[in-house]
C-alpha cells in the first residue's frame, strides 16, 4: 500500500501542494502552495 497523494487543492483546485506529515488520526495533511490553504486527505 503506496501513499496516495490528492491531487489538487481542494480551495483553489492549484496541483502545486506539499505535505505536512499525518494527524493523530492517520489522516494525511497537506497544504497548498498557492493559496495556503491546508487541508487533510483521507486514502480510500
Amino acid at each position: 500500500m503506496g501513499m496516495k497523494a490528492p491531487s489538487r487543492c481542494p480551495a483553489c483546485k492549484s496541483t502545486h501542494i506539499e505535505y505536512k506529515g499525518t494527524d493523530e488520526k492517520g489522516q494525511q495533511k497537506w497544504q497548498c502552495r498557492e493559496c495556503g490553504n491546508k487541508f487533510v486527505y483521507k486514502a480510500a
